[in-house]
C-alpha cells in the first residue's frame, strides 16, 4: 500500500494576499501538455514513437512531457517489467487497445491517435490560455527514501467544473533492457541495449487525481504529501527504482478526463541538506516592454532546502566583461522559494550573462554550484531632440500597396497607430501616405513596417520609402523599404525640462510633488522626506540656498529659459569625521573609463548610484571601470570602517 499523509490548505482571495505563495505563477499563462504514450518492449514502431515526442519535449521545454505506459498486448512482463496498475488502469478506458502501437492521447482529449498527429495536436493546445496554475517541489531523503512533496495550485480563471482532480505521477528513466526495433532512434542505444526514458512507474495520487475545488479565479490550494519510494517496482522481474531517475509530474484536469495543464516538480534528492542550502533554480530575463536603455530586467528562482531560514543572499552577476556584487535581504523559510529582480546592463545584441551565488547568511558557498547563465537581448534605439507637437510618419508604398502595413507601439506594446494596408497602383508607379501621431514624450517606442509579399517596398516595383518626422520637419529616422517581411526601429523623444530635481545623495533622503506639475509658470510644492538615521538641511536653487524648510513652494520657470536645478541637501544625523572624509579622494572627475579611490586602505563597499538612486554598480575595489555608465552624475558611496563618505562624480 502506498503511504500517504497529506494536508490541504485553500485561500481564496485577491491577488496581493497570496504571500505564501513560493513556486507557482499567479500572472495568467498558456496551457502545458501532457501525452500518455501507449507502448511495450516487443513494439517494433514503438522507438519512432519515443524520438518524436522527444523531439517535441525538446522544441517546447517546460512545456510539453511525455509519459511511457507500458500496458497492452505489445507489453511483457519480462525484465524490465514496466507495467504497473495504474499504467494498465489508465490504458485499458483510453481505447488504445483498438489503435496500432504506439498510439497515445493528448491532455486526454484528442482520443488515442497516431505518432504522425502528435506534433499538431501538442502546438494547438500549447497556444491555448488555462485557466489555472501549478508549481511545487520534491525533496527525497536518500536513507528513508521519503519523498516530501509540496504543490500549489492558483486559479487565473474559472474552471468548467466545480472541483478538477490533482494528479501526481512517478517516473523513471535511464532503465536498461530489450525494445524491439530501436534502431530506429539510435539515441537511445546504449552498447546495444536500449534506455527506456520517463517510463510510468507509480501515481502517488488515486488513479485519476485527488479533488480540488473551489475551482474559481483567485483560489490557491497547497497540498503536501509524503510518499515512500519503493525500492523495487514490478512483480515479476521489478525495476530498481533509483532515486537520481525518477521525475515527477503534476497535472490537473476537469473529472477523469481534459487535463486543464501540467508541471514538473523540482526535485531534490537531499538527505541531511545542512542549515545552510541555497539552490538556484532559474535564472532569466524578463519584461515584455520595449526599453530604450542599456539596462535589462531580469530575475533569478531560489529554492531553501536548508534547515534555517534564508536571511540573506549574496551573489555577483557577470555581464558585458564586468563582474557586480549584489546582496538580497529578507526571509525565505526551509522549502520555500522566491523569485528576486535583478537588473542588467548590457549594450545592443545577444549576451551571455552569468549570475552566481557566492554567500548566504554570511557562510561563502561552493564556488560554480550555485551558477546560471542566461542569454539576454540588449537593445538599441534612436534617442531624438526635444518635440512637442506631436509626430508625422511618411510611408511611400510601391506598386502593390496592398501588401503593405505599418505599427506605432508605446513602451507597453500597445498598438497607438497603424496604416495600411494600401491600394495597388500602376507598373511603376508609388504614392506618399501621412499620418499625424500625438507625441508620447519621454517614452520608448517601436515603429514597424511590414510587407506580406515578403520583399519590402523598393523591389522593382517602385521605390517606395519611409520617415518619421518631429512636427519641426526634422527627421527622426528613415528606411530606404529595402527589407524583407518587416522593419523595425525603437526610438525615444526626450521630453523638455524646465525644472531638474535632484538630492545631494539618493541613500539620505527623497523628494516628493506634493502638489501642482512641472509645467511653465505653474506653482509647485515639495517636501524633502529624509531615511532613517539622516536629516533635511536646505534647499538649493541653482546652486543659491532658497529655504531650510522641507517644504518648499516655487514657480517653474516659463518656456526659454534656462532650467531650473532644484537640489534638497541631507546629512547624517550622527557626526561624521569631516577630516577624515576630506582625504579620501575620488579621480579623475570628470571620469571617463576608470574611477580611482585614494587616501584609505580598508574600503568594505563602494557603491554608485545614479540621480534617481537606482544602484548602477558595486564593489569592493578602489580602482573602478566606470566606462558602461551613460554620461551623468553619479553618487559614489563608500563604507569605511563601518562610516559611509559621499562623493559626487560626473561621468563624460
Amino acid at each position: 500500500m502506498k503511504k500517504i499523509i497529506f494536508t490541504l490548505c485553500v485561500l481564496t482571495m485577491g491577488f496581493g494576499s497570496l504571500m505564501a505563495q513560493s513556486f507557482v505563477s499567479t500572472s495568467p499563462t498558456n496551457r502545458n501538455v501532457i501525452l500518455e504514450e501507449y507502448t511495450g518492449r516487443n513494439c517494433q514502431y514503438c522507438p519512432d514513437g519515443h524520438l518524436r515526442a522527444n523531439q517535441i519535449a525538446d522544441a517546447n521545454p517546460g512545456r510539453f512531457w511525455a509519459i511511457n505506459i507500458h500496458a497492452g498486448s505489445f507489453s511483457t512482463t519480462t525484465y524490465p517489467n514496466f507495467q504497473t496498475p495504474d499504467g494498465t488502469a489508465i490504458h485499458n478506458v483510453s481505447g488504445a487497445s483498438a489503435q496500432g502501437y504506439p498510439t497515445g492521447e493528448i491532455s486526454r482529449e484528442t482520443g488515442c491517435v497516431n505518432r504522425g498527429t502528435w506534433a499538431g495536436h501538442t502546438t494547438t493546445r500549447l497556444a491555448q490560455p488555462s485557466v489555472v496554475n501549478l508549481g511545487g517541489i520534491c525533496t527525497i531523503n536518500p536513507e528513508t527514501r521519503m519523498a516530501t512533496i509540496t504543490v500549489e495550485i492558483y486559479y487565473t480563471g474559472n474552471s468548467n467544473t466545480t472541483t478538477n482532480n490533482l494528479t501526481i505521477a512517478m517516473l523513471q528513466s535511464n532503465v536498461l533492457g530489450s525494445q524491439t526495433g530501436m534502431n530506429s532512434n539510435p539515441a537511445q542505444v546504449v552498447n546495444g541495449t536500449y534506455n527506456h526514458m520517463h517510463v510510468l512507474r507509480d501515481i502517488i495520487t488515486d488513479t485519476w487525481g485527488d479533488q480540488v475545488s473551489p475551482t474559481t479565479a483567485g483560489t490557491f490550494i497547497t497540498k503536501t504529501y509524503e510518499y515512500e519510494i519503493p525500492e523495487i517496482i514490478g512483480d515479476p522481474n521489478g525495476v530498481d527504482v533509483i532515486l537520481e531517475d525518477l521525475e515527477f509530474l503534476i497535472w490537473i484536469a476537469e473529472g477523469q478526463r481534459t487535463i486543464i495543464t501540467a508541471n514538473e516538480l523540482m526535485t531534490f534528492v537531499t538527505g541531511n541538506t545542512g542549515a545552510i542550502n541555497p539552490v538556484m533554480t532559474g535564472f532569466t530575463q524578463t519584461g515584455g516592454t520595449l526599453s530604450c536603455n542599456n539596462t535589462k530586467d531580469a530575475t533569478f528562482s531560489i529554492i531553501n532546502i536548508g534547515t534555517d531560514a534564508l536571511t540573506e543572499l549574496k551573489y555577483e552577476i557577470e555581464a558585458n566583461g564586468q563582474t557586480t556584487n549584489h546582496i538580497w535581504e529578507g526571509t525565505m523559510n526551509p522549502f520555500e522559494g522566491e523569485q528576486i529582480p535583478v537588473q542588467v546592463t548590457i549594450p545592443d545584441g545577444q549576451h551571455t550573462v552569468r549570475l552566481t551565488l557566492t554567500e548566504a547568511n554570511g557562510e561563502a558557498l561552493e564556488p560554480g554550484v550555485n551558477t546560471r547563465e542566461a542569454s539576454f537581448e540588449g537593445s538599441s534605439w534612436i534617442e531624438a531632440p526635444e518635440a512637442t507637437d506631436g509626430l508625422l510618419i511618411k510611408v511611400r508604398q510601391d506598386r502593390y500597396g496592398n501588401q503593405t502595413t505599418w505599427e506605432l507601439l508605446n513602451g507597453n506594446m500597445d498598438v497607438v497607430a497603424s496604416g495600411g494596408p494600401y491600394e495597388i497602383l500602376p507598373a511603376g508607379q508609388t504614392k506618399m501616405h501621412t499620418a499625424t501621431v500625438a507625441l508620447t514624450q519621454d517614452e520608448c517606442m517601436k515603429f514597424v513596417i511590414y510587407d506580406s509579399g515578403g520583399n519590402g517596398i523598393n523591389n522593382g516595383n517602385g521605390e517606395g520609402n519611409y520617415q518619421v518626422e518631429d512636427a519641426q520637419g526634422n527627421v527622426i529616422f528613415a528606411g530606404n523599404g529595402d527589407f524583407e517581411s518587416e522593419e523595425a526601429t525603437q526610438f525615444s523623444i526626450q521630453a523638455k525640462e524646465y525644472v531638474e530635481i535632484v538630492v545631494n545623495d539618493p541613500t539620505y533622503g527623497e523628494v516628493e510633488i506634493i502638489s501642482g506639475s512641472l509645467i511653465p509658470g505653474e506653482e509647485v510644492t515639495v517636501l524633502a522626506v529624509p531615511f532613517e538615521g539622516f536629516e533635511f538641511v536646505e534647499w538649493k536653487a541653482d546652486g543659491v540656498q532658497v529655504s531650510t524648510d522641507a517644504e518648499y513652494t516655487f514657480i517653474v520657470p516659463e518656456e526659454g529659459k534656462n532650467v531650473l536645478l532644484l537640489e534638497a541637501i541631507f546629512r547624517k544625523t550622527t557626526d561624521v569625521d569631516e577630516n577624515y572624509a576630506s582625504k579620501v579622494k575620488t579621480y579623475p572627475n570628470p571620469v571617463k573609463d576608470v574611477l580611482n579611490i585614494s587616501g584609505v586602505d580598508n574600503i568594505s563597499e563602494v557603491t554608485i548610484y545614479n540621480l534617481q538612486g537606482q544602484l548602477m554598480l558595486q564593489t569592493k575595489q578602489k580602482t573602478i571601470d566606470v566606462s558602461s555608465l551613460s554620461k551623468g552624475i553619479y553618487f559614489v558611496q563608500m563604507n569605511i570602517n563601518e562610516t559611509l563618505i559621499n562623493k559626487k562624480i560626473v561621468k563624460e
